[in-house]
């Protein structure tokens, strides 16, 4: 549960408490704000009580006009009546005493703000998205290589955390290990990072658990990552299929994001760790709209045409005339 004395622990925000300093134990349910300029003037018909509201240079240049105004007192008495979250007066705007007074009333903490209003409500909302956004833990490996988020998959002991091991040892960082947290944002990026008591760390079969930041140094690590691709690591089998051409597209659901999913065999002697750089490299290609195997494939179906129509000449040229 997300409490409005959490925004403290928002730096970039710069919040100073004005007033309501009671209410800090508020319940924040939505990362959506609210701009009150309807309901300043009365109209509460579409009001969401559950948002933060923001009090911008207009809203507070109308309180300081009129606040004296027995109107504007109730609605600011029926506004702050409501369990709102909290109110925050952005640019360093002096509150109306009328405001401070009603909410300390009410309980409803007052926050002042640096900022102004639209960069206030861009990282305000971010902040907030991020833990309303729906979440979800996967056991796998996920790092950054080559600038794509690759999350390895596979059955325990397959190789998913010693594939990262050389991955970073080639120049590539690991985000998590054995536990991912993916975050939905915005309904269709999905960002991965690892769980905090598990961060930095890796598992190797044999070795026991290293901290890669020790080792390689804080490049080996990045504490974040968008994921764009999935990996499959599965154990050699005769009657496994393989994709050989590349021309079938396969995809991985991961909260309701569909993501571009390869499968990769995994036995004796295959470097597994340089596929799956190429496979990250080949799909940089594809977002260029370079596409390996359907070129490929266009060359082929070239040179069959080609053929097929050469022999379909020759067959003519040897045809007999008829009498």
């Amino acid at each position: 549960m997300l409490q409005v004395n959490n925004l403290f622990d928002f730096p970039h925000l710069d919040l100073k408490l004005l007033s309501g300093e009671a209410g800090l134990d508020r319940e924040i349910r939505s990362p959506d704000l609210n701009r009150p300029g309807l309901e300043l003037t009365g109209f509460f018909d579409s009001f969401d009580e559950n948002r933060i509201q923001i009090f911008g240079q207009g809203e507070i240049r109308y309180l300081e006009k009129h606040s004296s105004e027995p109107r504007v007192r109730s609605v600011l008495d029926r506004l702050l009546g409501l369990p709102v979250p909290c109110v925050i007066v952005a640019r360093d705007l002096e509150a109306p005493t009328s405001l401070l007074e009603i909410a300390n009333n009410y309980q409803v903490p007052v926050f002042g703000t640096p900022l102004g209003t639209t960069r206030l409500f861009k990282r305000l909302y971010e902040s907030l998205e991020y833990f309303f956004s729906p979440s979800t833990l996967i056991h796998g490996t996920l790092l950054d290589v080559l600038g794509m988020g690759v999350l390895l998959l596979g059955k325990s002991g397959v190789g998913k955390s010693e594939c990262g091991l050389e991955l970073v040892s080639k120049g590539h960082s690991l985000v998590a290990d054995d536990v991912v947290r993916v975050v939905c944002l915005g309904e269709r990026l999905l960002q991965g990072e690892s769980p905090h008591l598990l961060r930095h760390y890796i598992e190797v079969r044999g070795l026991g658990i290293v901290d890669l930041s020790k080792l390689y140094g804080i490049r080996a690590i990045r504490s974040k990552k968008q994921i764009d691709m999935v990996i499959t690591l599965e154990e050699w089998k005769r009657e496994t299929h393989v994709e050989r051409l590349g021309l079938d597209t396969q995809h991985h659901s991961i909260l309701d994001v569909e993501l571009p999913h390869i499968i990769i065999p995994v036995k004796p002697g295959r470097n597994i760790a340089t596929i799956v750089e190429v496979g990250a490299r080949d799909y940089r290609l594809k977002l260029m709209g370079i596409n390996s195997a359907e070129e490929f494939n266009e060359r082929l179906l070239k040179k069959t045409r080609g053929e097929a129509l050469n022999k379909l000449e020759r067959d003519k040229a040897e045809e007999k005339p008829r009498v």
